[in-house]
């Protein structure tokens, strides 16, 4: 079945690859295209990848974060689109203290608009 699938969009055979991983599902295949090789992952894969459910990845793909491709009744991601994210979610060193520093900040105003009653309305800062 697979070589059929293959020579009807004329690639050769021979640069097929399908690993199966745990589970006994198919989660990554190879096509060879020329010089380029594209790494296809399922969804189950990608999510393992990244080390989330695939109910995120699935939110991550609706959201436009991460390049997904629909195959008929299938969802598949490119090896390199998910290397690509990752690097993309890269923390930069020192940009956490900045966060949280700001985070702090806004969990004090809020304190003290509801202790002061009214949680609708930050509270007055004088200015």
């Amino acid at each position: 079945m697979t070589r059929k699938i293959i020579k009807a969009i004329n690639v050769g055979v021979d640069t097929v690859d399908c690993p199966l991983v745990a589970g006994g599902s198919v989660g990554a295949y190879r096509v060879g295209m020329g010089t380029a090789d594209i790494e296809w992952l399922s969804t189950k894969e990608a999510a393992r990848r990244l080390g989330v459910t695939p109910r995120t990845l699935y939110r991550f793909i609706d959201d436009g974060q991460l390049v997904a491709h629909r195959m008929g009744r299938v969802i598949r991601v490119q090896e390199a689109e998910v290397a690509d994210f990752i690097d993309r979610c890269r923390i930069q060193p020192g940009s956490l203290e900045a966060l949280s520093d700001q985070a702090l900040s806004d969990q004090a105003l809020s304190d003290q608009a509801m202790s002061d009653g009214d949680p609708a309305e930050p509270a007055d800062l004088g200015t």
